[in-house]
């Protein structure tokens, strides 16, 4: 199992300020990824000491501390911190949280009319793999042919492309293909 480490780190330039996060590398050669400790630390170059690191197997009591120690010193709103958000251990957004309608509208505008690059050939034979033998739960199923269902189905509203048959002796013209087929044969028309 990994080990998470919790640790409180405090910049070197005599500005007191501190920075709480979480990590599963290396604690002695990693700096923090917090976007304003990047920059602070880019900037005064002086370096960080470590106050405290504390290393977790069981990820319930790591996420459980994080959010004590991230509620109990306000490190979100705490000028002390450079912290933008709580920590939770996990992945340092804490279900219940939500986001701001200028941060969602800023998301929104950065990913609009921005493709996705198509997957390589190795890249879908490796899914390919990974999927076989998967079965869905009828539940799923249902469920999917509720959401596809009526207006929502891709083909709804759509006109399909029928090819109108004549028939070289009567002239008459027919939607369906096989109607020609089981009326006229070796050149003979049953309405002639």
């Amino acid at each position: 199992m990994m080990e998470t480490t919790l640790y409180l780190k405090k910049c070197l330039c005599g500005c007191e300020k501190l920075y709480f996060g979480k990590t599963i590398q290396n604690i002695n050669k990693y700096k923090g990824s917090g976007k304003d400790w990047v920059v602070h630390l880019k900037e005064h170059n002086m370096g960080y000491d470590d106050l405290f690191t504390y290393k977790f197997k069981n990820k319930e009591i790591c996420s459980w501390f994080a959010i004590q120690f991230s509620l109990q010193n306000d490190i979100r709103k705490n000028k002390k911190y450079f912290n933008l958000k709580l920590e939770n251990g996990r992945d340092g957004f804490i279900e219940g949280q939500s986001r701001k309608q200028e941060t969602k509208d800023k998301i929104s505008k950065k990913l609009k009319g921005k493709k996705k690059k198509p997957m390589s050939e190795e890249t879908k034979q490796k899914l390919s793999i990974i999927n076989k033998g998967k079965k869905m739960k009828e539940e799923t199923k249902r469920k999917l042919s509720i959401l596809n269902s009526g207006k929502n189905h891709p083909q709804y509203g759509k006109k399909k492309n029928v090819k109108k048959t004549f028939c070289a002796f009567c002239n008459k013209s027919y939607d369906n293909g096989n109607y020609i087929k089981n009326n006229h044969f070796n050149g003979f028309c049953l309405f002639k």
